[in-house]
Protein backbone atom coordinates (compact mmCIF):
# COMPACT_ATOMS: atom_id res chain seq x y z
CA UNK A 1 0.00 0.00 0.00
CA UNK A 2 1.14 3.72 -1.30
CA UNK A 3 1.54 6.39 1.63
CA UNK A 4 -0.73 8.30 -0.71
CA UNK A 5 -3.31 5.15 -0.04
CA UNK A 6 -2.91 4.44 3.66
CA UNK A 7 -3.33 8.21 4.40
CA UNK A 8 -6.53 7.86 2.58
CA UNK A 9 -7.85 5.44 3.98
CA UNK A 10 -7.01 6.65 7.94
CA UNK A 11 -6.31 9.86 7.51
CA UNK A 12 -9.64 10.73 5.51
CA UNK A 13 -11.56 7.63 6.08
CA UNK A 14 -15.40 8.13 4.88
CA UNK A 15 -16.59 7.62 7.75
CA UNK A 16 -14.37 9.96 9.36
CA UNK A 17 -14.27 12.49 7.06
CA UNK A 18 -18.11 13.01 6.35
CA UNK A 19 -18.37 13.27 10.05
CA UNK A 20 -16.03 16.21 10.13
CA UNK A 21 -17.74 17.72 7.19
CA UNK A 22 -20.95 18.28 8.57
CA UNK A 23 -19.11 20.20 11.57
CA UNK A 24 -17.63 22.29 9.45
CA UNK A 25 -18.24 26.05 8.48
CA UNK A 26 -19.58 26.26 4.78
CA UNK A 27 -16.07 28.30 3.59
CA UNK A 28 -13.93 25.48 5.59
CA UNK A 29 -16.21 22.73 3.78
CA UNK A 30 -15.05 23.55 0.61
CA UNK A 31 -11.55 23.38 1.27
CA UNK A 32 -11.96 20.23 3.52
CA UNK A 33 -13.72 18.71 0.98
CA UNK A 34 -11.05 19.45 -1.94
CA UNK A 35 -8.42 18.25 0.34
CA UNK A 36 -10.28 15.24 0.74
CA UNK A 37 -10.93 14.69 -2.56
CA UNK A 38 -8.13 15.24 -4.34
CA UNK A 39 -5.96 13.35 -1.84
CA UNK A 40 -7.75 10.04 -2.87
CA UNK A 41 -7.51 10.98 -6.61
CA UNK A 42 -4.03 11.49 -6.32
CA UNK A 43 -4.11 7.63 -4.60
CA UNK A 44 -6.23 6.19 -7.04
CA UNK A 45 -3.84 7.25 -9.27
CA UNK A 46 -0.49 5.87 -8.31
CA UNK A 47 -2.43 2.62 -7.72
CA UNK A 48 -2.96 2.70 -11.25
CA UNK A 49 0.36 3.83 -12.63
CA UNK A 50 1.62 0.64 -10.84
CA UNK A 51 -0.71 -1.31 -12.30
CA UNK A 52 -0.71 -0.38 -15.84
CA UNK A 53 3.42 -0.13 -15.32
CA UNK A 54 3.29 -3.89 -14.40
CA UNK A 55 1.35 -4.54 -16.93
CA UNK A 56 3.51 -3.69 -19.88
CA UNK A 57 6.25 -4.59 -18.30
CA UNK A 58 6.15 -8.25 -17.39
CA UNK A 59 6.86 -11.21 -18.88
CA UNK A 60 4.32 -12.08 -21.75
CA UNK A 61 3.90 -15.80 -21.08
CA UNK A 62 0.33 -16.76 -20.19
CA UNK A 63 1.16 -17.10 -16.25
CA UNK A 64 3.25 -14.41 -16.03
CA UNK A 65 -0.15 -12.29 -16.84
CA UNK A 66 -1.94 -13.78 -14.85
CA UNK A 67 0.84 -13.47 -12.09
CA UNK A 68 0.71 -10.24 -13.01
CA UNK A 69 -3.33 -9.21 -12.29
CA UNK A 70 -2.91 -11.47 -9.29
CA UNK A 71 -0.63 -9.08 -8.01
CA UNK A 72 -1.78 -5.74 -8.82
CA UNK A 73 -5.55 -6.79 -8.34
CA UNK A 74 -6.49 -9.13 -6.02
CA UNK A 75 -4.22 -7.86 -2.95
CA UNK A 76 -4.70 -4.21 -3.27
CA UNK A 77 -7.05 -3.19 -1.22
CA UNK A 78 -9.73 -0.51 -2.68
CA UNK A 79 -8.64 3.15 -2.42
CA UNK A 80 -12.07 4.16 -1.19
CA UNK A 81 -13.76 1.47 0.37
CA UNK A 82 -10.74 -0.36 2.07
CA UNK A 83 -12.13 -3.44 0.72
CA UNK A 84 -10.62 -5.53 -2.87
CA UNK A 85 -10.90 -3.27 -5.44
CA UNK A 86 -14.00 -3.99 -7.44
CA UNK A 87 -12.74 -2.86 -10.63
CA UNK A 88 -8.71 -3.99 -10.36
CA UNK A 89 -9.96 -7.36 -7.89
CA UNK A 90 -12.13 -8.81 -10.98
CA UNK A 91 -10.05 -7.86 -13.55
CA UNK A 92 -7.78 -10.55 -12.13
CA UNK A 93 -10.18 -13.05 -12.65
CA UNK A 94 -11.23 -12.24 -15.81
CA UNK A 95 -7.22 -12.49 -16.87
CA UNK A 96 -6.63 -15.74 -15.04
CA UNK A 97 -9.61 -17.42 -16.82
CA UNK A 98 -9.23 -16.15 -20.13
CA UNK A 99 -5.01 -16.66 -20.26
CA UNK A 100 -5.02 -19.80 -22.25
CA UNK A 101 -7.25 -18.50 -24.74
CA UNK A 102 -5.18 -15.27 -25.53
CA UNK A 103 -2.48 -14.77 -27.73
CA UNK A 104 0.04 -13.63 -25.89
CA UNK A 105 1.92 -11.76 -28.58
CA UNK A 106 -1.61 -10.27 -30.31
CA UNK A 107 -2.84 -9.38 -26.71
CA UNK A 108 0.56 -7.28 -25.68
CA UNK A 109 0.58 -5.59 -29.08
CA UNK A 110 -2.77 -4.91 -30.23
CA UNK A 111 -5.58 -5.76 -27.46
CA UNK A 112 -3.84 -4.73 -24.42
CA UNK A 113 -3.14 -0.84 -25.84
CA UNK A 114 -6.74 -0.58 -27.13
CA UNK A 115 -7.63 -1.89 -23.28
CA UNK A 116 -5.78 0.86 -21.86
CA UNK A 117 -6.87 3.31 -23.77
CA UNK A 118 -10.31 2.80 -23.03
CA UNK A 119 -10.05 2.60 -19.21
CA UNK A 120 -7.80 6.29 -19.62
CA UNK A 121 -10.63 7.73 -21.53
CA UNK A 122 -13.14 6.52 -19.27
CA UNK A 123 -11.11 7.85 -16.01
CA UNK A 124 -10.88 10.96 -18.34
CA UNK A 125 -14.37 11.10 -18.39
CA UNK A 126 -14.81 10.90 -14.84
CA UNK A 127 -12.16 13.42 -14.06
CA UNK A 128 -13.50 15.81 -16.27
CA UNK A 129 -17.28 15.80 -14.40
CA UNK A 130 -15.72 15.91 -10.99
CA UNK A 131 -13.76 19.21 -12.47
CA UNK A 132 -16.83 20.45 -13.73
CA UNK A 133 -18.49 20.20 -10.39
CA UNK A 134 -16.17 21.64 -8.68
CA UNK A 135 -16.11 24.70 -11.02
CA UNK A 136 -19.84 25.24 -10.88
CA UNK A 137 -19.23 24.55 -6.89
CA UNK A 138 -17.44 27.69 -6.48
CA UNK A 139 -19.59 30.12 -9.18
CA UNK A 140 -22.21 29.36 -7.11
CA UNK A 141 -23.41 32.43 -4.98
CA UNK A 142 -24.31 30.66 -1.23
CA UNK A 143 -25.01 27.76 -1.06
CA UNK A 144 -21.97 24.25 -1.44
CA UNK A 145 -23.70 22.08 -4.38
CA UNK A 146 -21.13 19.51 -4.30
CA UNK A 147 -20.71 18.00 -1.20
CA UNK A 148 -18.10 15.69 0.07
CA UNK A 149 -20.38 12.73 0.30
CA UNK A 150 -21.38 13.23 -3.60
CA UNK A 151 -17.62 13.64 -3.65
CA UNK A 152 -16.80 10.05 -2.62
CA UNK A 153 -19.32 8.84 -4.85
CA UNK A 154 -17.50 10.19 -8.00
CA UNK A 155 -14.30 8.62 -6.35
CA UNK A 156 -16.03 5.67 -6.55
CA UNK A 157 -16.63 6.33 -10.44
CA UNK A 158 -12.81 7.17 -10.38
CA UNK A 159 -11.13 4.29 -9.03
CA UNK A 160 -13.62 1.73 -11.02
CA UNK A 161 -13.14 3.66 -14.64
CA UNK A 162 -10.34 1.47 -14.48
CA UNK A 163 -11.69 -1.35 -14.82
CA UNK A 164 -10.75 -4.22 -17.82
CA UNK A 165 -14.14 -5.96 -18.23
CA UNK A 166 -15.40 -2.54 -18.77
CA UNK A 167 -12.52 -1.98 -21.44
CA UNK A 168 -13.72 -5.27 -23.17
CA UNK A 169 -17.38 -4.81 -23.33
CA UNK A 170 -16.60 -1.12 -24.84
CA UNK A 171 -14.10 -2.98 -27.16
CA UNK A 172 -16.85 -5.43 -28.51
CA UNK A 173 -19.22 -2.87 -28.35
CA UNK A 174 -17.30 -0.93 -30.77
CA UNK A 175 -16.72 -4.00 -33.23
CA UNK A 176 -20.32 -4.76 -32.82
CA UNK A 177 -20.80 -1.24 -34.07
CA UNK A 178 -18.39 -1.30 -36.60
CA UNK A 179 -19.73 -4.90 -38.13
CA UNK A 180 -23.46 -3.27 -38.45
CA UNK A 181 -22.06 -0.13 -39.91
CA UNK A 182 -20.28 -2.53 -42.09
CA UNK A 183 -23.21 -5.10 -43.23
CA UNK A 184 -25.35 -1.83 -43.59
CA UNK A 185 -22.92 -0.79 -46.46
CA UNK A 186 -23.29 -4.10 -48.17
CA UNK A 187 -26.91 -4.05 -48.00
CA UNK A 188 -27.06 -0.84 -49.33
CA UNK A 189 -24.20 -1.51 -52.15
CA UNK A 190 -26.18 -5.11 -52.90
CA UNK A 191 -29.55 -3.04 -53.29
CA UNK A 192 -27.86 -0.64 -55.75
CA UNK A 193 -26.16 -3.41 -57.79
CA UNK A 194 -29.92 -4.94 -57.95
CA UNK A 195 -30.73 -2.32 -59.10
CA UNK A 196 -29.21 -1.31 -61.91
CA UNK A 197 -29.59 -5.05 -63.19
CA UNK A 198 -33.48 -4.61 -63.03
CA UNK A 199 -32.54 -1.60 -65.10
CA UNK A 200 -30.24 -3.13 -67.50
CA UNK A 201 -32.72 -5.79 -68.34
CA UNK A 202 -35.74 -3.91 -68.38
CA UNK A 203 -34.07 -1.41 -71.20
CA UNK A 204 -34.60 -4.77 -73.44
CA UNK A 205 -37.38 -4.82 -73.65
CA UNK A 206 -37.72 -1.92 -76.44
CA UNK A 207 -34.29 -3.79 -77.87
CA UNK A 208 -35.46 -7.92 -78.34
CA UNK A 209 -33.31 -10.27 -79.38
CA UNK A 210 -35.09 -13.41 -81.20
CA UNK A 211 -34.67 -17.10 -79.52
CA UNK A 212 -32.12 -17.89 -82.27
CA UNK A 213 -29.74 -15.32 -80.60
CA UNK A 214 -29.15 -13.23 -83.72
CA UNK A 215 -29.50 -9.63 -83.32
CA UNK A 216 -33.05 -8.38 -85.14
CA UNK A 217 -32.71 -5.63 -88.00
CA UNK A 218 -34.53 -2.92 -87.56
CA UNK A 219 -34.87 -0.70 -90.71
CA UNK A 220 -33.58 2.95 -89.99
CA UNK A 221 -36.01 4.35 -92.74
CA UNK A 222 -38.90 6.60 -91.38
CA UNK A 223 -42.14 4.72 -92.67
CA UNK A 224 -44.04 6.60 -95.54
CA UNK A 225 -47.65 7.99 -95.02
CA UNK A 226 -50.16 5.71 -97.05
CA UNK A 227 -52.37 8.05 -99.04
CA UNK A 228 -55.73 6.82 -98.72
CA UNK A 229 -55.14 6.79 -95.48
CA UNK A 230 -54.91 10.84 -95.90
Amino acid sequence: MNSLQSTAQTTYSPDKAIKKYALLSKDRKRSFRDEVLFTYLAAIDAKYRNFVIGLTSQNKSGNALASLFGLYTSALASVSSGNLATAFSTSSTFFQGAQGALNKDLFYEQTLPALINLMEAERTRVRTDILRKLTADRTADHAITYGLPEAFMDIGRYEDAASVEKAVATLAKQAAQDLAAAEKEEEDAEQLRSGLIDKAENSTIDDPVPLDGTEVETDPTPPVPDPEAQ
